[in-house]
């Protein structure tokens, strides 16, 4: 923008990330035994749960993971960030949505990546501690429950994501679960000599199986191939 030329939308802008957060939520989902990845369900194009969900498209059937991933089945990702959040019962949503962002947390989402660079800001990853301020502020009640909310399974409602984090989740998916801190420089000249920065050389790892991995990246495979990517 050559009004605001010092906003750096790599670090500095915060969007939804929209589709792209299917993949963490299939592999959150799968790690926590919520979501079984040979299972699909039936896509009409709606979702009624409270209200009326829309998907892009009617799929019928969504036979798995892979094709819930390569199609991009809303219907598929409202059910099972619901069941994500009410593992432990529809009246113990936070336990359920806490676990689920602690995955995400691992992937680097709603916080700082520590970038050797200025303004970089966190992006949200709402837990339960953010719904209950949240519906405190609007309704003087901290009651939340994951109907109100199913609209982060696809990467909407209150998700915020930078673009460096957007990258950077591919790159913890591409490496079949972790990720170096994105960097510009390699290290400092001491003597005479590069001594390299030990934060940008160490490995976060994410502790979800590399048997999940190939599951999602199968499916981003799918969408390229046949699926809401093939353009």
């Amino acid at each position: 923008d050559t009004l605001k030329p010092l906003f750096d939308r790599t670090v500095q802008a915060q969007y939804p990330p929209g589709s792209i957060f299917k993949t963490v939520v299939a592999l959150a989902g799968m790690q926590m035994g919520v979501i079984d990845p040979n299972k699909g369900t039936y896509c009409s194009g709606t979702y009624t749960l409270g209200r009326v969900y829309k998907c892009s498209h009617v799929h019928h059937q969504i036979p798995n993971v892979q094709e819930a991933i390569g199609h991009s089945c809303n219907v598929y990702f409202y059910q099972k960030i619901q069941d994500i959040i009410n593992k432990y019962g529809a009246d113990k949503p936070a336990k359920g949505l806490d676990e689920f962002a602690g995955y995400m947390t691992q992937f680097g989402l709603g916080k700082v990546l520590g970038l050797d660079y200025f303004n970089e800001l966190p992006g949200t990853i709402p837990t339960d501690a953010y719904y209950k301020r949240h519906y405190y502020r609007l309704f003087r009640d901290s009651t939340w429950k994951a109907a109100y909310e199913i609209s982060i399974g696809i990467g909407q409602g209150v998700i915020q994501l930078t673009t460096v984090q957007m990258a950077n989740l591919c790159a913890g998916i591409a490496n079949r679960g972790f990720w170096y801190t994105p960097h510009f420089y390699k290290g400092v000249i001491k003597d005479h000599k590069l001594v390299p920065q030990n934060k940008f050389i160490e490995k976060h790892k994410i502790n979800i199986d590399a048997k999940h991995f190939e599951v999602v990246i199968d499916g981003m495979e799918r969408a390229v191939l046949g699926g809401t990517a093939r353009v």
